[in-house]
């Protein structure tokens, strides 16, 4: 499977950075060539006098460490650049290095004896935990709800008296579906891991998630509420349809379907309804979808086939957002950026950064024929049926009898020891809100996996984040998202009318998306189901998100922990947010608001940025941000001990996969530290290598910036203690 497309951004934005730290401070000294990359580092190993360490290019790289270790290098301390040099050379390279491998420096043959503190029981927490567990290490999960899964969280109606059975009585609140490519490889490889498999498996079964079908229906332009006489006479003689299913519109991909034109009353001008584009692997394009790739593909096809030179020219654009590249890049008119916009997202996402969205985009498309090598194809996507909490409750199972994850224990702050002795080791701390103190009281490392929105709450002073960690945490942006979910009498979308098995139909209205479920689709019509009435982020999320009211997401031990009451009376704000979608939904599928009032059993509204345990939905970068900020939240900090975790400390933000390569980097950096031989054995064998960078090298720097934190970035150099791999 090709490597992920964000692996190369994650890299080259690490060299980036290195080569501003190179023009600060001279104790670093990085430079590129054409060709090639090269750097070398001054470090500190106590007494010693300080040395510069060359580092060759990573062929040699490899060669040097296969010397060494019988292996390609995965940890820092198994590159040449992490080990102490002898003046000669190797036989097997020519290349400076150790005479033998016993001339390695010894690491440690006792390893971590205190726990290792995880901050959030999320799908990043548990996984750490379960790679901890598997590599010998002891761990401490920390949870401030009284549930774990974190944004995994999915709905359980309670059952009224004498109602029928159902395959459909819950929705996924949070993570709800998964494109099986490159990018979701670890979320494969954990479904694997836990046997949840198509056709079932002891951890659960995956279902074919259907993204849309040619019954979808779009509706835009309509006019709300009862149409006069004359006008609706007017409408029907002018065949004024603005109601089309996707199959129709496919048919008659430049026909202007919903009278955006001007020639139909509208404000784009015409020529731009017309327009057609070819992708580079042939696919062509209509409408929106046409001038969304002469925006997109160009860079995208450029990254692909000439990372570097692609990557130096889409930074010149990385100050921009979206609208703004389409207003002064491509200069489409205001009109239609908006009508680009209305059609493709939610209101207002254009202005988020230009440049994750061609990452994102390019995501979509690779490696399926986009590269030229192969031809293009479908992406299979897949849920897990009963949800997605079937997974975290298998990992959460995974951890044996007695795990040790600690609900209803919020951290306050976390705190380094420093060593009193010089035989003393470092250790962290943290504080428990309500628990003076928590045994054991001294950790190995902490890892937090809680959203930085979160973190913010908690007290890291004594924790020595540098100034541009600090800024991250406080800058880096969270969008929101609003579902509804509401339980029918029937499968109304499954009846004669309405075929509907899975998909979404889209509109204009507040409502803006429709889901329907692609799970229990074998269930009769007749019997009750869940249909997420909305699904909306950006501007529309917070405008539906004022109306509905904060919710307690429930506990672990009970499924229906957090199931309200079906007969209780909605709150004066959530009978207003009701009326509002079942007239969206009386306009996109026919019968009247009343028809759906009346078919309503209950219903389930969530807003994610008023969960106080997520203070948002996921992340999402302004312009700039992804090139400023996100790798200084992908480093440790306090000397190596403390690690950040979660989909936005990843570059797959809002994907479950995102948290997981978070943990693998997390793990790593806690090993690169303080893991065995051994230990280190069993994760090369079990885990792989990372997702997040292409080589070794590139993560070692990224991990090393995190262990000099503050003193590397001084001009003055770095005059800290390194605590060396194996020391």
């Amino acid at each position: 499977m090709p490597t992920s497309f964000h692996s190369k951004v994650a890299q080259h934005i690490v060299e980036l950075e290195l080569e501003k730290l190179r023009k600060r401070n001279p104790s670093l000294g990085y430079h590129q060539d054409k060709d090639k990359v090269s750097w070398e580092m001054l470090i500190d190993r106590g007494a010693h006098p300080r040395k510069r360490v060359p580092v060759p290019d990573s062929e040699s790289l490899a060669q040097v460490s296969q010397a060494a270790h019988g292996v390609d290098p995965l940890f820092p301390d198994e590159l040449p650049s992490s080990l102490p040099r002898s003046p000669v050379t190797t036989p097997e390279t020519g290349l400076p290095g150790h005479k033998s491998p016993a001339d390695l420096p010894r690491l440690p043959e006792v390893g971590i004896t205190e726990p290792v503190a995880i901050i959030g029981a999320g799908v990043a927490g548990l996984r750490i935990a379960m790679m901890l567990k598997h590599l010998g290490i002891p761990y401490r999960v920390m949870e401030a709800s009284e549930r774990y899964g974190g944004r995994v969280f999915t709905y359980h109606f309670k059952k009224q008296d004498g109602e029928a059975e159902s395959t459909q009585n819950y929705f996924d609140v949070g993570a709800m579906r998964f494109p099986d490519n490159a990018v979701n490889a670890r979320t494969f490889e954990l479904f694997e891991e836990l046997d949840i498999k198509a056709g079932g498996g002891t951890g659960g079964k995956l279902v074919p998630y259907h993204l849309g079908t040619d019954d979808n229906i779009m509706l835009f332009n309509g006019r709300r509420g009862p149409a006069a006489f004359f006008e609706w006479v007017f409408n029907i003689l002018l065949f004024l349809d603005i109601k089309k299913t996707v199959g129709e519109m496919s048919k008659n991909p430049l026909e202007d379907h919903f009278h955006d034109g001007v020639r139909n009353g509208g404000t784009v001008p015409d020529d731009y309804i017309n327009r057609t584009y070819v992708k580079p692997n042939g696919d062509k394009l209509y409408g929106i979808d046409a001038l969304l790739g002469a925006a997109w593909e160009p860079y995208k096809f450029l990254l692909a086939k000439d990372y570097k030179l692609g990557w130096e020219i889409l930074m010149q654009h990385d100050s921009r957002s979206s609208r703004a590249h389409l207003l002064d890049i491509m200069r489409y008119p205001p009109e239609v950026v908006q009508w680009m916009e209305t059609r493709d997202s939610g209101t207002n996402a254009y202005d988020d950064a230009f440049t994750e969205s061609i990452i994102d985009s390019l995501e979509f498309d690779y490696p399926t024929g986009y590269d030229g090598q192969g031809e293009p194809g479908e992406v299979n996507w897949w849920c897990i049926e009963g949800g997605t909490e079937v997974l975290t409750k298998a990992m959460y199972k995974s951890l044996g009898i007695q795990p040790f994850v600690q609900t209803s224990q919020r951290v306050t702050a976390v705190y380094k020891n420093k060593p009193t002795t010089p035989d003393e080791k470092t250790t962290m701390g943290v504080i428990i809100q309500g628990l003076a103190e928590l045994v054991p009281t001294k950790y190995s490392h902490v890892v937090s996996t809680i959203p930085l929105s979160c973190l913010r709450g908690v007290d890291l002073s004594r924790c020595e984040l540098d100034y541009a960690q600090k800024t991250a945490l406080r800058s880096l942006k969270y969008g929101t998202g609003v579902k509804v979910g509401i339980k029918f009498k029937t499968r109304w979308w499954q009846g004669q009318n309405f075929k509907k098995q899975g998909g979404s139909s889209k509109t204009d209205r507040q409502s803006r998306v429709v889901v329907y479920p692609s799970y229990g689709v074998d269930g009769p019509a007749d019997t009750p189901g869940v249909l997420i009435a909305t699904y909306t982020w950006n501007q529309d999320a917070f405008r539906f998100g004022s109306l509905i009211d904060p919710k307690d997401w429930g506990n672990s031990d009970d499924l229906h922990s957090a199931s309200l009451d079906p007969n209780r009376q909605p709150s004066p704000s959530e009978a207003i947010l009701l009326q509002h979608i079942y007239e969206d939904l009386a306009e996109i599928h026919g019968e009247t608001a009343g028809w759906y009032r009346e078919q309503t059993l209950d219903y389930y509204a969530y807003d994610w940025y008023h969960n106080q345990y997520s203070m948002g939905g996921y992340a999402f970068f302004n312009a700039g941000q992804f090139s400023d900020l996100y790798l200084h939240i992908t480093k440790p900090a306090s000397d190596g001990y403390l690690h950040f975790g979660g989909e936005a400390a990843s570059s797959h933000h809002a994907w479950v996969a995102g948290a997981l390569d978070s943990a693998w980097r997390c793990v790593w950096e806690i090993l690169a530290k303080d893991g065995t031989p051994e230990q280190k054995k069993k994760f090369r064998k079990k885990y792989g290598a990372s997702k997040e960078f292409d080589n070794i090298e590139t993560a070692a720097l990224q991990y090393y910036r995190g262990i000099y934190a503050n003193s590397l970035e001084k001009a003055d150099g770095n005059h800290g203690l390194f605590h060396f791999p194996g020391e």
